[in-house]
């Protein structure tokens, strides 16, 4: 909690407001929540002789480090020639946690060298745009060691390059797309772990003569 004094001196009284009082009240009681949130304390300061003067004080008040957090990662590279599809998997872990329940994965690629194709999971919204893919969802429960696996094709020969952008997750059961605290993104700069896919291929049945 913090300490807003109620004068300056002999010669002043403070009377202190909050932009955001579930965060920080106006008599300094302080409530971490499930994401950052930064606040605007203002304290009007009336002197003696009627003069008042305003000053505004920005505090960020930390997410709860109680709430529990969740990773997302992806590593690797493999090198792919044109035409090949192959995959690309998001993989989660969770501190404190086992299950979530509102979920948003940013990815960017290079579209000069990548197509996407698809993605495995049918609860998830996808949307590309340009070299950005956006994954999000809400759902019930959902466990902690779900992974969600992409789909691209490769343009041009060469090492694939899918990266991790932002990982953006939450357990709340009434948690929502728009209120949805910023995770922990493990080497956001490093390539996907790709793994090229096998299609099946029937051997041909030779035909005999009767």
């Amino acid at each position: 909690d913090l300490t807003l004094p109620g004068k300056i001196g002999e010669a002043s009284k403070v009377t202190w407001s909050s932009s955001d009082e579930s965060a920080i009240t106006s008599d300094g009681k302080v409530t971490m929540g499930r994401m950052p949130k930064r606040v605007v304390l203002t304290a009007k300061i009336t002197y003696k002789n009627g003069v008042e003067t305003i000053k505004k004080f920005t505090v960020t008040v930390p997410r709860n480090p109680e709430l529990p957090t969740f990773t997302g990662s992806l590593t690797g590279s493999q090198a792919v020639n044109i035409g090949d599809e192959f995959k690309v998997t998001i993989s989660l872990a969770g501190e404190k946690a086992t299950t979530f329940n509102a979920y948003r994965f940013t990815l960017s690629f290079n579209t000069s060298k990548l197509e996407y194709v698809g993605c495995s999971d049918a609860a998830s919204t996808v949307e590309v745009e340009g070299g950005r893919i956006t994954i999000s969802g809400i759902g019930t429960e959902r466990p902690i060691n779900d992974t969600i696996t992409l789909t691209f094709k490769a343009k041009k020969s060469g090492i694939t390059e899918v990266k991790l952008v932002k990982v953006e997750m939450d357990l709340d059961p009434n948690a929502s797309l728009e209120t949805l605290p910023t995770m922990t993104v493990k080497d956001g700069a490093a390539v996907i772990d790709v793994q090229k896919i096998e299609e099946d291929v029937e051997a041909p049945v030779a035909e005999q003569d009767d």
